[in-house]
């Protein structure tokens, strides 16, 4: 059952349906200044006399963000503050307010700061190692100080942009993804001044989204590339870099040459190929890092004035602005009903790993973020996966190039080895790339694979104690350049698809696959010829995959290159469970997404619920989503449109399916905020039934039907009502298949059973209770349902048959008795002792009233007085039971029936009264309230109604209405 928080909840949801296609979307709120790790202050002093008085202190980290401070009651002498740096690495202000009006004058710095500082926007200057005095015209009454600054720690990531790729985390070679250029598709020269005169109005070789981890803003990548006769011309304008580090920033140009890649490097003080810049550009609206390049043709192999010949190129560019990611990574815990994402926590120098549980109804984070892997080293690439047999998670992620995780209890308590060594570098072994992990039920293991270099496909098996099993083993082997990496489960036949980028021949890169079983081995192909997953005719890369429970497939998504250069539909191929393609040549696939721009980085999950995949991808600063059957077609639209899932700016997107419910959750960074943020998607799916049942007995909500007491041979019908509170259909089994119902209970008018309620809907049955002999009865029936967390329904019924109560024969009529005191009801006396027969027909003198009180036992039946002539007097009425409870008449078998004998008792005025000993059974309760007398009842046995709970009031009615109604003799 839920609670009525939930319930709320439910129908609220129901009144205002989501689309499955218009995401809820929420915030991790990892951002919090509470939970900044500082790397350095700020000290802020304010003039007093000759000297600077020092008057508070502002903490920052790597992102920029603005903290405050009151300088109410010290700017007596004027709105003249200085700042200066202590601790940290390089440090750069952005703004510096007083209120809401920027400085006036400031010195130390160049003529472009007053500028600069006036408003946040990215356009920031350098403050290591210097001290600036800001003086401001002051307006506020009580002036806040508001400063915008970052600053780096003494370490920060170095790994760099490259293009195509996302990341250069590893060495270029003739095998690495390239942009292809045809000699001479673009003439003329460059002049390499570090400005983009030249290439400003013109469309872009490339263009590529990329999100920085480092505190510098995320954004646009655009490359040219032109030739002449003698030199290939490069420019490059790279965006997300803002700051000017000196020798620290540099662009790369990579180019495959006969004799093998070739790199030519720039640099501040290297510029033997061409010169860096810092200035601004029509793309964004602060200075950034611009580089030109002249490369003679001859460098290349190239002889002069050739043409209509490609050249492979790639390109690296870091400037302390590097892809240092939160990249989340997502599971799901059906038992649970819970969502898990872990992410990179950014804090100090080095990155922790941290989980947070998500509602898979809401899309909300739930509870607090759990440390994972905390130690003093930078993290990358994390995964996770659920083994629900033993209810626990491995977390895995890159650190110092060696593959380490932790195990999680389903509850988030870490369980095991701290950062558990999977995968080490120690004797020589080369250092690990793109880790992924997936679980198996069946062996209550997990599968831990990687790559090394750029070459090989390593895996590793893990227990769910954290024990290796084995030792590592090939899943592909370095007879080809490898790029890219990705892992999907089949838990039926525990078994794995590990789908990669393969270069093969030196040719272009293309979509490859490896079957791995759950014991280690390699059941269809071996390390060296695993199999292929596509063909086209440019290249493929960059695979997400997913696996479909219901027909045992696979499905690989992945960019697809089309012209002109770096533009990338998204494509994909089925299938079968040994890895055969299904249903579309290799050389083909399907199209995912075909809409003008570049799609990339897929990630693929299938929901069984509604029996469909899900994509998301990367599309310049956004997520983009797209459905697909179990045959790969587009559901609800066109692969042209698409559906939007996130809109800010967003790196690789991770998925993850709610198999009970059929929500899916989308996580991805986000750099709508700084520091960057992860934003949760919830796509919703039909959600899941939720059973509530009712009854109209109180508590109505206690899953008990009590009938109380029913009079034999008297049947009565009580209603059930079953609701949905949940959000999706509900099916309802036959009611009591299980708990079958038996006599004296039975159910009736089913309006429930095999029935289908859909959200806020209800149905009603009855249960109907006839019993044939007095005593207590009970049963119960099962309700059984499609509800994920209540599959069966127990109600549990009872009651209890009574008899009816005899009739006595008519006496004669007695005196009233006097009026008694009203008692609560009691239980009936026994008739008192006739008396002897009396000479004549004088009515008999009548009893006293009967004391209140609680019911008591009644006095005996008295005996039979012989017959007179005349018929004897009554003999002397029974004694009421205490408490109001009423003797009951003595039977009559002397005189004559128009006089019989006196039978008027005693009693209270609710009293009920009991058995006679005569022919028939004598009503001996007097009203004791009114004058009139009825001696007693000679008429026939007379059924009561049907009573159900608490109608015992009804009951007494009746039998004070009898009392006082005079049948014929």
């Amino acid at each position: 059952m839920i609670d009525r928080t939930k319930l709320a909840l439910a129908l609220a949801v129901v009144a205002s349906p989501v689309s499955a296609d218009v995401p809820k979307v929420t915030s991790l709120g990892l951002n919090a200044i509470e939970r900044m790790a500082p790397e350095g202050e700020i000290i802020v002093s304010v003039p007093e006399g000759a000297d600077w008085k020092r008057v508070g202190t502002l903490s920052f980290d790597r992102f920029l963000r603005e903290r405050t401070l009151d300088l109410s009651g010290h700017l007596e002498g004027g709105a003249k503050v200085r700042l200066e740096q202590r601790g940290g690495g390089a440090a750069h202000l952005d703004s510096v307010l007083l209120g809401s009006a920027g400085a006036a004058r400031i010195g130390g710095v160049d003529a472009r700061a007053a500028s600069k500082l006036s408003k946040k926007d990215d356009d920031i200057i350098d403050i290591l190692g210097r001290t600036i005095e800001l003086t401001f015209d002051r307006t506020d009454a009580a002036p806040e100080l508001r400063v915008t600054a970052r600053m780096e720690g003494e370490r920060i990531p170095e790994v760099p942009f490259r293009f195509p790729g996302g990341a250069g985390d590893a060495p270029f070679s003739a095998h690495s993804s390239s942009f292809a250029y045809s000699l001479f598709s673009s003439t003329g020269a460059l002049e390499i001044d570090g400005e983009l005169t030249e290439v400003a109005a013109e469309v872009p070789f490339f263009r590529e989204w990329s999100n920085t981890g480092t505190g510098h803003p995320s954004g646009h990548t655009y490359g040219w590339v032109r030739n002449d006769e003698k030199n290939l011309y490069v420019a490059l304008d790279f965006t997300p870099d803002n700051t000017f580090d000196g020798k620290k920033d540099y662009a790369t140009v990579h180019a495959k040459t006969p004799r093998g890649a070739k790199a030519f490097r720039v640099a501040v003080g290297d510029d033997r190929w061409g010169l860096p810049g810092f200035t601004y550009t029509s793309r964004v609206g602060y200075q950034h890092k611009v580089y030109e390049l002249a490369i003679p043709l001859a460098e290349l192999g190239i002889e002069a004035n050739a043409s209509g010949i490609e050249v492979e190129l790639a390109f690296d560019l870091y400037g302390t602005a590097g892809p240092g990611e939160h990249l989340p990574a997502l599971t799901f815990d059906p038992g649970n009903r819970r969502f898990f994402l872990i992410f990179q926590d950014r804090l100090g120098t080095s990155d922790n790993v941290a989980g947070q549980f998500v509602d898979p109804d809401t899309g909300a984070p739930s509870g607090a973020p759990i440390t994972i892997g905390d130690s003093a080293s930078f993290k990358f690439t994390p995964d996770v996966a659920f083994e629900p047999t033993t209810a626990r998670y491995l977390a895995v992620w890159l650190e110092n190039g060696e593959v380490v995780g932790q195990l999680v209890n389903a509850d988030g308590t870490v369980v095991g080895t701290t950062n558990m060594p999977i995968a080490m570098t120690a004797n020589g072994i080369l250092p690990k790339h793109a880790v992924h992990v997936e679980a198996d039920p069946s062996r209550q293991r997990f599968l831990v694979v990687w790559r090394e270099t750029t070459t090989d496909v390593f895996a590793q098996l893990v227990d769910t104690n954290g024990n290796l099993v084995g030792s590592s083993f090939l899943v592909a082997d370095n007879q080809a350049p490898r790029t890219d990496l990705d892992l999907t489960a089949d838990p039926g036949n525990g078994r794995f698809l590990a789908a990669f980028g393969e270069q093969r021949g030196g040719g272009a890169t293309h979509m490859f696959g490896q079957i791995v079983a759950g014991d280690g081995t390699l059941p269809f192909t071996n390390a060296t010829t695993n199999f292929q997953i596509s063909n086209g005719p440019v290249g493929e890369f960059v695979g997400g995959a997913a696996f479909d429970t219901i027909n045992s497939r696979y499905l690989t998504a992945y960019q697809y290159t089309v012209a002109p250069a770096g533009e990338r539909d998204l494509r994909a191929q089925l299938l079968a469970a040994d890895g055969t393609p299904f249903g579309t040549p290799i050389t083909t696939g399907f199209v995912v997404s075909d809409a003008p721009g570049t799609a990339l980085t897929p990630s693929a999950t299938f929901n069984p619920v509604t029996s469909e995949f899900v994509v998301v991808w990367s599309e310049g600063a956004n997520v983009r989503g797209q459905r697909l059957d179990l045959t790969g077609a587009p559901v609800g639209t066109a692969t042209n449109t698409n559906f939007s899932v996130l809109t800010s700016t967003v790196n690789q997107a991770a998925i993850s399916t709610d198999t009970v419910c059929g929500h899916v959750l989308v996580a991805a960074e986000s750099n709508a905020v700084s520091p960057p943020d992860i934003d949760l998607a919830l796509l919703t799916g039909p959600g899941c039934p939720e059973i509530e049942v009712e009854d109209t007995v109180a508590p109505t909500m206690d899953l008990s039907v009590s009938f109380g007491n029913v009079t034999v041979g008297q049947s009565t019908e009580l209603l059930v009502t079953i609701h949905n509170v949940g959000l999706g259909d509900l099916v309802i089994g036959t009611l009591a298949q299980v708990d079958a119902v038996a006599p004296p209970f039975s159910i009736t008018n089913d309006l429930c059973s095999v029935q289908t309620l859909a959200a806020a809907e209800t149905c009603t049955f009855g249960v109907t209770f006839l019993p044939t002999a007095a005593g207590a009865a009970a049963d119960a029936l099962d309700i059984p349902s499609d509800d994920a967390d209540e599959s069966s329904i127990i109600v549990a019924i009872d009651g209890t048959g009574v008899d009816v109560m005899d009739a006595g024969s008519a006496g004669a009529s007695g005196a009233s008795g006097s009026a008694g005191a009203a008692g609560i009801a009691g239980a009936g006396g026994q008739g008192g002792a006739s008396g002897a027969a009396g000479v004549g027909a004088a009515a008999g003198t009548s009893g006293n009233a009967g004391t209140a009180g609680v019911g008591g036992t009644a006095g005996n039946a008295g005996t039979t007085g012989s017959g007179g002539a005349t018929g004897g007097s009554g003999g002397a009425a029974g004694t009421g039971g205490t408490g109001g409870a009423t003797g009951s008449g003595g039977a009559s078998t002397g005189g004559s029936p128009a006089t019989g004998g006196v039978g008027g008792g005693t009693g209270a005025a609710a009293g009920t009264g009991g058995s006679g000993t005569g022919q028939d059974a004598g009503v001996g309760a007097g009203t004791g309230s009114e004058p009139e007398s009825d001696g007693g009842c000679g008429c026939r046995t007379v059924s009561s109604p049907t009573r159900t709970p608490g109608s015992w009031a009804a009951f007494v009615l009746l039998a004070l209405a009898l009392r006082r109604r005079r049948l014929p003799e």
